[in-house]
């Protein structure tokens, strides 16, 4: 989770992949790879979304802490924090 963010790689390709009209599916601690992925108009992905990330239950405080203000500073505007609930 550390390293995603900042991976050009992975932001390349899924910048890539929503570009050619495919949608995007993330588990677990795996949103922090969509918080400097931009969309066509310069915006970030996840800009007014609502994500849900990893259960805090079985998380790591830090990575917790880390995921969420990561996620804010792009303009999430909530996380769900319980289990298994989806956000599109």
């Amino acid at each position: 989770m550390w390293d995603l963010p900042d991976n050009a790689i992975s932001i390349a390709l899924t910048e890539a992949f929503l570009g050619a009209g495919n949608p995007i599916g993330v588990v677990c601690h795996a949103p922090s790879a969509l918080v400097n992925v931009r969309q066509k108009d310069g915006e970030y992905l996840i800009k007014n979304k609502q994500v849900t990330g990893q259960n805090p239950a079985s998380s790591e405080p830090a990575a917790k802490a880390l995921l969420s203000a990561l996620l804010t500073m792009k303009g999430v505007t909530g996380t769900s924090r319980e289990r298994f609930r989806g956000r599109v």
